[in-house]
Order: C-alpha cells, then structure tokens, then sequence
C-alpha cells in the first residue's frame, strides 16, 4: 500500500466525512488487494489503515464508520488524499 504512513499521520487532522470516505476507499482496495493476488504483507497494510481508521472515528466520534454500501462522496476523495499527501511533503521539507 502506498503511503500507509502519510494517511496514518493525517488521521488526526481529518473530519468524520472524510475519515469515512478514506475508510471506504481503504477496505475497497483492501477486497480488491485480496482479490487481485497483492502479498498478504500488502493485504495487511491495508487491513491496518482501516483498523486505524476504525479506531480514530471511535474515539472522537464514538462509533466505527459504517458506510458499506454507499458511493456519495466518492468524487471528494481525490482532493483528501491531496491534501494528505501534501501535508506530508511539506513536513519533509521542514526537516
């Protein structure tokens, strides 16, 4: 899994809609990974982010996501991962 790490970091900083939206998107390519023939060690990382994410939205909004089926806000999720990904550059750069 790409940049486990930087959506890890990020977790904190994100709301509700988007820890659920990361959180869908995660265990869909989670299925897909598993599915598609990806490393159990890849399959794991998957499995991790989501668990994190499970995690988060539990302690400061006090329920895990469960958002199964649904498909809005699948558009929003390009600029998330853009700002998760820039986050994390420009905390590199300040090193």
């Amino acid at each position: 899994m790409r940049g486990k790490t930087q959506i890890l970091r990020a977790l904190p900083t994100l709301n509700e809609r988007e820890l659920t939206l990361v959180w869908r998107d995660v265990r869909r390519a989670a299925d897909v990974a598993a599915i598609g023939g990806a490393s159990e060690s890849e399959w794991h990382n998957y499995l991790d982010v989501e668990s994190a994410i499970e995690h988060e939205c539990e302690r400061r909004f006090g329920t895990k996501p469960n958002d199964y089926l649904n498909r809005e806000g699948s558009d929003e999720l390009p600029q998330i991962y853009a700002r998760i990904f820039k986050r994390r550059k420009k905390e590199s750069v300040a090193k």
